[in-house]
């Protein structure tokens, strides 16, 4: 039938393209808000920015440091793993925070299929203050 959608389809050309468009998204955002990048340095930050973004589990509880590592090994989340080495007879102790910048992982949020992907992540808004309330703001209040 023309017109009807096949989202396997549409899913796979999204797989295909979405390595692609973040790189062209983290390209622009590099060259027009170079300011703005910021990196972000051990589980606490990373978790607290994306915290920020409204990203929640689909259960609308935080995210943890498990989910984050498994979205690096199955979907590409841009992370360099931190390390830490117990001491040793040749080496002393040692730790090494995880890193990301947040144009790469606006860059990366922007890219995948939706907002509210089964086992994936869910995107949930701020309330305003107005929100709140359970109405807008009257425009004729002085």
């Amino acid at each position: 039938m023309p017109g009807r959608r096949n989202f396997a389809r549409e899913r796979a050309e999204h797989t295909r393209l979405a390595p692609h468009r973040q790189r062209q998204l983290y390209t622009m955002m590099v060259t027009y808000l170079p300011s703005r990048e910021r990196a972000l340095v051990g589980r606490a930050a990373i978790l607290a920015y994306l915290h920020d973004f409204g990203l929640r589990r689909r259960t609308g509880e935080p995210l943890t440091w498990r989910i984050i590592l498994r979205w690096r090994r199955d979907h590409g989340f841009p992370l360099v793993r931190g390390v830490w080495h117990p001491a040793a007879p040749t080496h002393p102790a040692s730790r090494s925070p995880a890193l990301t910048t947040t144009h790469a992982l606006t860059a990366w949020l922007l890219t995948q299929w939706n907002t509210d992907e089964r086992g994936f992540f869910r995107v949930v808004s701020h309330p305003t203050p107005a929100a709140r309330e359970g109405r807008r703001p009257s425009e004729r209040a002085a």
